[in-house]
């Protein structure tokens, strides 16, 4: 039987990588999430402000 070493390599590179895209995608949606909660908050206090 052949060695294939090189496949094993291969799929374990590429779900590292995949897992890597992943877990930024998730961080990058997170923070624009909270900034998004940040300015939302910033927005209601300037509207019961001018009220």
């Amino acid at each position: 039987m052949k060695n294939y070493w090189f496949l094993f390599w291969g799929y374990a590179v590429f779900w590292i990588g995949l897992a890597g895209f992943l877990w930024m995608l998730i961080r990058r949606q997170n923070q624009t999430r909270r900034r998004l909660d940040r300015m939302e908050r910033e927005l209601d206090q300037r509207r019961d402000g001018s009220s």
